[in-house]
């Protein structure tokens, strides 16, 4: 059986960027909603056609999963007087 090359870091920021655009949009969308129901939004929008769990695509589309989820969303707070930052429940 015949390797493909290796991907080039030029692919794999490609894949990271459609990968990080398509996450934080449904994360913005399914705010506040059940973890169950944005887990099932993120799988529908995987954008690199079939999911083959071997592929590198779909490995960096996981890392940026993970690595989304772990971290707090962030957002300014209008109310208070000055640019004071509160981490969204």
């Amino acid at each position: 059986m015949r390797r493909c090359a290796a991907p080039t870091a030029a692919q794999r920021a490609t894949w990271q960027s459609h990968s990080r655009f398509a996450i934080g949009n449904v994360l913005a969308r399914m705010r506040g909603r059940p973890e169950h129901e944005i887990r099932e939004a993120l799988a529908a929008a995987y954008p690199f056609g079939p999911r083959d769990r071997a592929s590198v695509p779909y490995r960096i589309w996981s890392e940026e999963v993970r690595r989304q989820l772990s971290v707090p969303q962030l957002t300014l707070d209008m109310a208070s007087p000055g640019p004071a930052r509160k981490v969204l429940q």
